[in-house]
Formats: C-alpha cells, sequence, structure tokens
C-alpha cells in the first residue's frame, strides 16, 4: 500500500513539472512575453552596474577602507582592459556556436555568485578580485543580451523592442535607488552587495528562461575555444571576420560615428556630478533630484524614439538624436544659472535614453543575423575604448585650463560638442538603403 502510495506521490510531481515545462514553453511563444523578459534583463544589470559599480562599491573601498582613490580607477580600468580584449572574441563565439543564451546564463550566474562574495569578505585583496570577475561577468553578459534581441521580434520593430529594453532599464535604476539606500542607512556600504546580487538574480530570470536563441545551439565549449591548441586559428578566423566588418562601409562608418560620440558621452557619465556641484552648486539632494528627472525623461526618450527608429528609421532617428546632445551639452555649458538647470535635465535624459536605444536597432539592421553577436563584441570594444578616452581626455583638458577656474568645465562641455559634429560626418556616409 505503502508503494502505490509513493508512486501516486511521484506520478503527481511529474505532472506537475511536466505542466511547468509545458507553461514555460507557451509563454516562450508568447510576444508580449519575450519583449517583456529581455527587457527586464537591462532592469536587473542596474542593480548591479548603479549599486556596486558607481555607488557603493567605491565607497566602501575608498571611505569604510581608507584605500586611495586611484587603487578604484586602477582596478576598474583593468577589469575594463579585459572585457575590452575579450569582447570581440566571445562576440564571435557565441555566433559560431548560435549560444548566445546559454553563454547569457553562465556569465549572469558568475557576476552574481562574485558579487556575494563582495558580502562576505573584509579583506581589501579579495574584494578587489572579487570585483573585477563581477564586472568582467556582467559587461560580458551584456554583450549576449544585445545579441539575442535577433530573436525577439521581427527586425521592422527592433526600433521598439530596443527602447522597450532601455525604458525599463532606466525605470531600474530608480528602483535600484530606492531599494538599495535605505539598507545602506542601517547597514553600510557593504551592506548592499548581497541584495544587490539577489535583485540582480530576481529580475534576470525572465530572460534566462523565457527567452532562447534563434535557431539550434553548438556544441564546442568556451574552455576549448580559448584553448592553447585552438586559440591561434580562433584568433585568425576573428580577425578575418573583422576585417569584412571593415570592408563593410556602413559598418565601418557606423563604428566610426560611434566611436566619436561615445567619448564626450562617457565623460560626462564619469564627471556630470562634478560638473553640477562645481558649475551650479548643486547640493548631493538636488544632484539626485537632477539624476531623477533626467532618468524619468531617459524612458520617454527610449520608448519614443524606439517607435520612431521603426517608423522613419535609425539613421533619420540618429539625426535628432545627434541634435539633442548637441542641444544639451550647448544648454549646460551656456546657461548662467541654475533656475534651467532641469530643463538641461530634460535634454539630456531624452538624449541619454535615445542614443543607446537608436544605435542598437542600427545595428541589427546593418548585419546578417547569424553575426550579430561578434558585431555586439566590437561595438562593446568600442565602447570601452571611448569609455577609457572620455574621462582621460576631460582630465587633461581641466589640467591645461586649471588657469581659468570654474569657467574651464563650462568650455569643455562646449569643446566636445566636437566628438558630435564629427560622429555626425561619418553617420551621414552610411547608406540610406542599408537602414
Amino acid at each position: 500500500m505503502a508503494a502505490n502510495n509513493n508512486e501516486v506521490v511521484l506520478s503527481l510531481r511529474l505532472i506537475k513539472i511536466y505542466q511547468a515545462v509545458d507553461l514555460i514553453d507557451k509563454l516562450r511563444k508568447s510576444l508580449f512575453v519575450r519583449i517583456f523578459s529581455w527587457s527586464l534583463y537591462d532592469l536587473a544589470v542596474k542593480f548591479f552596474t548603479l549599486n556596486i559599480v558607481s555607488l557603493y562599491f567605491v565607497r566602501w573601498l575608498t571611505i569604510t577602507k581608507g584605500a586611495p582613490d586611484i587603487l578604484y580607477s586602477f582596478v576598474f580600468g583593468l577589469s575594463i582592459l579585459f572585457i575590452a580584449v575579450f569582447s570581440p572574441l566571445l562576440g564571435y563565439f557565441s555566433d559560431m556556436t548560435r549560444r548566445k543564451h546559454a553563454l547569457l546564463i553562465q556569465f549572469t550566474i558568475s557576476g552574481i555568485i562574485f558579487t556575494s562574495l563582495l558580502a562576505v569578505t573584509d579583506n581589501i585583496f579579495f574584494a578587489i578580485i572579487f570585483f573585477i570577475c563581477a564586472n568582467f561577468s556582467v559587461q560580458i553578459a551584456v554583450i549576449f543580451y544585445n545579441a539575442l534581441i535577433v530573436g525577439i521580434a521581427p527586425r521592422e520593430k527592433m526600433g521598439f523592442v530596443s527602447g522597450a529594453g532601455k525604458m525599463i532599464g532606466y525605470i531600474g535604476s530608480i528602483l535600484a535607488l530606492y531599494l538599495i539606500r535605505p539598507i545602506v542607512d542601517t547597514g553600510g556600504y557593504r551592506a548592499s552587495f548581497l541584495p544587490s546580487a539577489g535583485l540582480f538574480l530576481l529580475f534576470s530570470l525572465p530572460c534566462m528562461l523565457f527567452i532562447r536563441d534563434k535557431g539550434g545551439g553548438g556544441r564546442q565549449s568556451l574552455l576549448k575555444f580559448i584553448s592553447f591548441g585552438e586559440i591561434k586559428k580562433n584568433l585568425l578566423s576573428l580577425k578575418n571576420s573583422l576585417q569584412s566588418f571593415a570592408a563593410s562601409y556602413a559598418i565601418a562608418n557606423f563604428f566610426k560615428a560611434s566611436f566619436f560620440v561615445l567619448i564626450p558621452l562617457n565623460a560626462i557619465i564619469v564627471f556630470m556630478s562634478v560638473y553640477l556641484t562645481k558649475v551650479y552648486g548643486l547640493s548631493e539632494g538636488r544632484i539626485i533630484q537632477f539624476l531623477l528627472i533626467g532618468a524619468l525623461f531617459a524612458i520617454m526618450g527610449s520608448l519614443l524614439f524606439g517607435f520612431l527608429s521603426d517608423k522613419i528609421g535609425p539613421k533619420l532617428s540618429l539625426y535628432a538624436v545627434f541634435g539633442l546632445w548637441q542641444a544639451g551639452l550647448i544648454m549646460a555649458s551656456l546657461i548662467p544659472a541654475d533656475n534651467l538647470v532641469h530643463l538641461t535635465a530634460i535634454v539630456l535624459g531624452v538624449a541619454f535614453g535615445s542614443v543607446w536605444t537608436v544605435s542598437r536597432a542600427m545595428g541589427v539592421k546593418l548585419v546578417p543575423e547569424e553575426r550579430v553577436g561578434e558585431f555586439f563584441g566590437v561595438f562593446a570594444f568600442i565602447g570601452y575604448v571611448s569609455g577609457m578616452l572620455g574621462p582621460l581626455l576631460w582630465g587633461i583638458l581641466a589640467f591645461l585650463l586649471s588657469g581659468l577656474g570654474v569657467i574651464r568645465y563650462r568650455i569643455i562641455v562646449l569643446l566636445f560638442n566636437i566628438f558630435w559634429i564629427i560622429g555626425l560626418f561619418y553617420l551621414r556616409r552610411i547608406p540610406e538603403k542599408e537602414t
């Protein structure tokens, strides 16, 4: 009798498992579920990039542990160097094996584990190692996340999908600030690490469950791909593949335009709070207010330009985006007092939200589906190189113009418009038929 009961219980469990798997399969076929699940990953990443990279790990390291600022600069730069070196190779690998989803899961889980480990060590050396591994894992995972967009919706809807991802991502910025801040107030900076990892896992689960690669996956393992016997052959294949990108007139000009516009964009991301303090004299509370206004309008800009990209094409949409950036930088550099600073936040917020939305949509249209992972790997490489050059250039200009006092910051922002003009030059060279 007991054996029969056990068999019944086992059968019921198997039925429940089958029903759960069947439900997941049905949900995967829903366009809404795919778009929403993919977009939630953008939100999930914000719990790492905002709370760990931008806010609390650097404060724990420099304030709680008393380490010099240059140590974090070195540690962050080292992680970026690793990412820049490996991103094209791993993007190429994801295309060759069609395992973007599996790689997304592997690197996401790796990032979550190393972020969690930050919460269990008080040793600076181990914390630095864990941070480098976590940042590397998360940023590489984002490459596969971007590449998975091709399996979400038809190409004519890429602008909307990209915009939805960015919109929900900026909502994630607001959530990351509000959900973690009370924990930090009561438990200190290190108390933020484990909740950030947990929320990253929670919001990334839908993407890991409901998104799949378009087409079957290959079997070659990553370890074999980068093994001593294979690495030379694979690097040569990657070199030939990148040369074909360079030979494409449209793709080469897209990469050139991206490189030049990302230089000022990355510098502004790093030094925006410094600028608002020194030029406008804003308090920390008003800076947060500025950032929240910017985030709200970035949400609107992401969605608006996602629709616009689908309607008129990403190239024409990027013309408008570049114009917004130039207007925002001119306003920021010339407004004499802070009475119009919120207007600047609105313009730059829309510009921030739209530039990533439209760039991602244009990139997907420029390359065949089987090479989109490689494309985003190269795009990430360009972003990280400009991410190092932009803040460096800001620092050099601030030093050279130091005799001018606070006004030097206004001059720097105004000069950065030159890069948007150069980017516009290369954008105009992309053939209309390609976009």
